[in-house]
């Protein structure tokens, strides 16, 4: 970056567009292919009249006529002597031999050709090798040099080009008709001559040179063309691909974004809906209600007055850098996590002698199997995550088996609702049972946008009644995902007997919590099951499951929505506890999730990217990424040469330390750096106008990581090691393929119970 202006007139400049200034060697390597298709169409003829040079000939025969004219004649080759001795009328008349007169500008044109071809080779290696000069964002005068040559390029060697195609023409158009010097005498030689393989090989070059040729006015067309549409749109990589993000306007112009943006979104989801022949769902999807908050995320993330002039290549480079950056956090991660896990297994002396870890650094603790908090955590995250895990497809699919499900798919099963006893000995009778200890009691597998299907289960063997929420698992249910803007809960709390005002949550997971919670009050499913522990202490209704305890868990969204129906539920029965599995990042805002601590544990595997999706997290990846293009101390062609390697994970560090400078030594006296910062000073204001704090959300509860801790050599010992995090070390999104993947609920179910039996 930035594209090289070849040519400027006023306001209209022709660029170097899709290209940077250092991308040009993409260019050089097709015409290098040109060159190469060339020279294996004009090296055979220089070949064949070296070698009849060398036997005493040239293309004019011993017959003194073409040799494709002798070849065309079923003649043996004693006849060649007989027809050496020249027409005596011929040259009393002084009639030319077309035959001799086409072949020295033949030659003259070869010689031309070649002439050309490396000229062109050694002014390409010249472009290359000032187009590697300086770095991505401080060229170091390399435009200057590269826009010298390209004037070589365009107006002479094209002039020459040019001369050589005309050359070309006439020489076809003389040869014709002249019968390609074989005489008038002599049977027309002209489509026997251009069905040779010598002819195709001449036209192929000439192909290649009028494809050349005009390539230059398709590109100086579509330049003009591309830079008249430039000044009336941005021309940063973000405003030029999307016209619609600019910095909006008041009034019609941002409306009409807006609907543009919200279309666009819906069109996705509908074209996801018909992928899946609807089994994502999505037919309950309002667009122009439910997509609002996404719709305005998109526009206010690309609204960047700033003009980086980034290209294609500058995103990939930039991407493909940040990604190993990451990946050489992740790898240290797991060197800090193997060092602990060691300390674990071979106590605390003797991990002196290998040096231990300085938790500080990491911004987190160790659990221990010597404390008994921690033991309890672990042992009970593991027991709720089967749960977290069944309601998303076995509890289902179980009811639908026995056929115990009213109303289908999205049916409610709830055994003993006309039923007037209230002791556990006649509910259970009549519930379905899914283990010797584990009842499910209440199923609701509702879907829509404000809609969350869940269960309700009662865990006869650790006397608990467990409330799992399913995660995302549908259309609607990404939905409500997308519908990430902070609401207050002041008036979730007069109703539910909190002080919720200056409270704010993920306005998504607020609505499906009070759905959930409405739900299970219609249904007096908790009253009958668990009496509450304050307010109405007893009513005819309340109470069969006395010395229970309740737990509310769930995965992705129903981690978000468990934690929060934890804080509703609160104030009735204070000693629930709530395991939150990855729950998004974006759930409670700071105030809420530190009151979550007493009773919230959240579980985050890894690098999964679902609890570092937060607004200020993708700000904080778009300065990331800006600034790590300005970190890039070598070419663009050097870096590409080093990331296309394949990189062990201990030379990560050397490796990007070569490619990288340290952020303190940015070059600042780059028009880049100038444009990155007023960038970052922007966006701060604007995030601190829009969003103040006590309305950025954040992961809910206590935190357990679990940081993988394996290498090959300890594949049999523990995989995950869980420390005890902050939020604070969720502040950055990870580009790492396992990002993904570590999102998973069976995964995590596995890694819970290994953890849980070693610790044990």
């Amino acid at each position: 970056m930035p594209a090289l202006k070849v040519v400027t007139w006023g306001r209209l400049a022709i660029t170097s567009r899709p290209f940077a200034s250092d991308d040009l060697q993409i260019l050089i390597c097709l015409f290098f292919l040109y060159r190469v298709v060339q020279l294996a169409c004009i090296l055979p003829f220089c070949v064949k009249l070296f070698l009849f040079r060398l036997s005493g000939w040239d293309f004019i025969g011993p017959s003194g006529e073409p040799s494709w004219c002798i070849d065309s004649l079923d003649a043996l080759p004693l006849q060649f002597q007989t027809l050496n001795t020249s027409d005596p009328i011929n040259e009393v008349h002084g009639e030319v031999d077309h035959g001799k007169a086409m072949f020295i500008p033949f030659s003259l044109y070869l010689v031309a050709s070649l002439l050309y071809t490396f000229l062109d080779m050694t002014l390409s290696l010249a472009m290359w090798s000032a187009a590697s000069v300086g770095t991505p964002t401080d060229p170091r005068g390399r435009e200057s040099i590269l826009r010298y040559l390209l004037y070589t390029k365009i107006i002479f060697m094209n002039m020459l080009l040019l001369l050589l195609l005309g050359s070309g023409i006439f020489l076809v158009h003389d040869g014709r008709k002249y019968n390609y010097g074989c005489g008038s005498d002599r049977e027309s030689v002209i489509e026997t001559f251009e069905g040779s393989a010598w002819y195709v090989m001449f036209s192929l070059t000439m192909v290649t040179y009028a494809f050349e040729l005009l390539l230059w006015p398709c590109i100086v067309t579509n330049q003009v063309a591309q830079s008249i549409v430039s000044q009336t749109r941005g021309q940063s990589l973000f405003n030029y691909v999307f016209f619609f993000t600019r910095k909006p306007s008041e009034g019609r112009e941002h409306d009409s974004k807006h609907r543009t943006i919200v279309a666009m979104i819906g069109d996705c989801i509908t074209c996801l809906q018909c992928l899946s022949c609807n089994k994502l769902g999505g037919g309950k999807i309002r667009s122009k209600v439910d997509l609002n908050d996404a719709a305005v995320a998109f526009m206010d993330f690309f609204n960047i007055d700033s003009n980086f002039d980034l290209v294609l290549s500058d995103v990939y480079i930039t991407f493909k850098l940040l990604a190993r950056m990451h990946r050489e956090r992740k790898f240290k991660l797991g060197q800090q996590a193997r060092t602990d896990e060691r300390c674990k297994r071979r106590g605390h002396e003797d991990a002196k002698k290998e040096g231990t870890s300085d938790n500080s650094t990491m911004n987190k603790k160790v659990l221990q199997y010597t404390q008994e908090t921690d033991m309890d955590h672990l042992r009970d995250a593991a027991r709720y995550s089967h749960y977290a895990l069944g309601v998303y497809d076995n509890y289902h699919d179980s009811l639908i088996a026995n056929g115990q499900l009213i109303g289908g798919m999205g049916g409610i099963y709830y055994p003993w609702k006309m039923c007037m006893e209230n002791h556990a000995r006649y509910i259970f009778q009549s519930c379905f049972r899914l283990s010797s200890y584990t009842v499910l009691v209440y199923g609701n597998f509702a879907n829509d946008v404000l809609c969350t299907a869940y269960c309700i289960l009662v865990d006869e063997q650790v006397k608990k009644i467990v409330v799992a929420i399913r995660g995302t698992s549908s259309l609607e249910d990404l939905v409500t995902d997308l519908q990430f803007s902070s609401v207050s809960m002041e008036r979730v709390g007069r109703e539910c007997g909190f002080d919720g005002s200056e409270k704010y949550v993920h306005r998504g997971i607020l609505n499906s919590s009070k759905w959930i919670y409405n739900d299970i009050a219609k249904q007096k499913v908790l009253a009958r099951l668990l009496p509450p522990q304050q307010g109405d202490e007893h009513n005819e209704d309340s109470g069969s499951l006395h010395g229970f305890s309740l737990v509310f868990t769930g995965h992705s969204l129903g981690a978000g929505i468990a934690a929060i129906l934890g804080t509703m539920y609160r104030s009735v029965y204070p000693d629930l506890k709530v395991y939150a599995f990855c729950p998004p990042g974006c759930t409670a805002g700071k105030d809420v999730a530190r009151e979550c601590e007493e009773f919230v544990t959240s579980i985050v595997v890894g690098s999964d990217i679902i609890p570092r999706i937060k607004l200020s997290n993708f700000e904080r990846l778009r300065y990331e990424f800006l600034e790590t293009l300005a970190r890039v101390k070598v070419s663009k062609i050097d870096a590409w040469k080093d990331i296309r390697k394949s990189c062990r994970n201990k030379d990560l560090e050397q490796r990007n330390r070569r490619l990288l400078c340290p952020k303190d030594e940015i070059p600042t006296n780059t028009h880049y750096f100038k444009e990155l910062e007023s960038v970052r000073d922007t966006r701060e204001r604007m995030l601190e106008e829009q969003f103040p704090v006590e309305t950025r959300l954040d992961i809910p509860g206590r935190i357990i990581h679990l940081v993988r801790a394996v290498g090959r050599k300890e594949a049999k010992r523990i995989k995950y090691l869980p420390y005890w995090a902050s939020a604070d070390s969720f502040r950055e999104l990870d580009l790492n393929t396992t990002a993904i993947g570590e999102h998973n609920m069976d995964r995590l179910v596995e890694y819970l119970d290994n953890i849980a039996d070693l610790y044990s």
